[in-house]
């Protein structure tokens, strides 16, 4: 069973901070507001099956819309939460390789038998750790919709990032 602490109300800011978890391991030194968490969609159950299967999970690069900026947070993002149509609510989180994203072509992403036809010639593909577990999250539920980067409707399928102290506010009880 894992350890949480609880951090209370403080009433200069307003914020209220949901138990956090005790963060083990490689992962004890984790600072929760520097700690970032990658909020990304699956498209369908055969991308889903790709991300089980691969352990990897694509987002798109360029111009287009739904491409993820690169920033000092994406790089160095330590999990990633998915979620797929009309799941709002969602507790898939998944450790990263610390490595930080790589860059694949279309053409790489075929090679995995990637689901569908890729969109745009190039991608950032984050990979997941091999257990594709989170002791310190186990049965723990997020709102995304609650969270200030989330775009509702067709921008649902948007990725973002958010630090670990943001994500566990809009923790589901």
């Amino acid at each position: 069973m894992s350890q949480q602490y609880q951090v209370y109300e403080n009433n200069e800011t307003g914020s209220i901070y949901a138990p956090m978890p005790v963060l083990t391991g490689a992962q004890r030194d984790q600072i929760p507001d520097e700690t970032y968490v990658l909020v990304g969609w699956y498209k369908s159950f055969e991308h889903w099956k790709w991300i089980e299967r691969t352990k990897f999970y694509n987002a798109r690069t360029g111009l287009q819309r739904g491409s993820i900026p690169i920033s000092p947070q994406l790089s160095g993002v330590k999990y990633i939460l998915l979620h797929g149509k009309n799941e709002a609510v969602t507790g898939k989180i998944f450790p990263l390789i610390a490595e930080g994203p790589r860059i694949w072509s279309a053409d790489d992403l075929v090679r995995t038998k990637y689901p569908g036809k890729p969109s745009v010639p190039f991608y950032l593909v984050f990979s997941l750790q091999g257990n594709l577990k989170v002791p310190e999250f186990q049965n723990q539920k997020w709102d995304i919709s609650k969270l200030g980067n989330y775009s509702g409707y067709r921008g649902a399928a948007l990725p973002f990032v958010v630090s670990l102290s943001e994500l566990m506010k809009v923790r589901v009880e």
